[in-house]
């Protein structure tokens, strides 16, 4: 099971994960959030799902961010659904997956440069309005 939590707050967003991963008997450490350190722009990520999906979101959307760096709610919100056509289209064909594994969750918590801080929630394919709070808690 992943537990993957984001709330505002006055000065900011706290975003928190579980690190305990579970292949059959067998119990792992995995990092479930992805956090850039660069101040320039502010993001963070937290994924729940199969590995094959949510690493490739992750990375396309650090990237993406890193040389776009959204201004604005609705320019991140565009940067969002480009990651998601991307991995649908890109990289989900290639998978060996069966259908009830094909639908991870994110959260991205962002700073926006003409925005306040933000919160959205990605189910699949999906892009949810922005949350002032969010938990994510699905078994894998």
């Amino acid at each position: 099971m992943t537990y993957v939590n984001a709330f505002r707050c006055k000065s900011g967003i706290v975003i928190s994960a579980d690190t305990q991963e579970m292949i059959g008997e067998s119990k792992n450490y995995v990092e479930k959030l992805a956090i850039v350190e660069d101040d320039s722009y502010p993001l963070a990520v937290g994924g729940a799902g199969v590995g094959d999906i949510v690493d490739p979101f992750v990375q396309d959307i650090i990237e993406r961010t890193s040389r776009s760096k959204p201004s604005t709610k609705a320019e991140l919100r565009e940067a969002i659904n480009a990651t998601i056509k991307e991995v649908y289209e890109e990289d989900m064909p290639f998978l060996v997956l069966k259908k009830q594994h094909r639908t991870p969750q994110f959260l991205i918590a962002a700073k926006p440069t003409n925005d306040d801080f933000c919160i959205f929630p990605v189910f699949g394919r999906r892009l949810y309005k922005e949350q002032r709070h969010r938990p994510i808690i699905t078994r894998c």
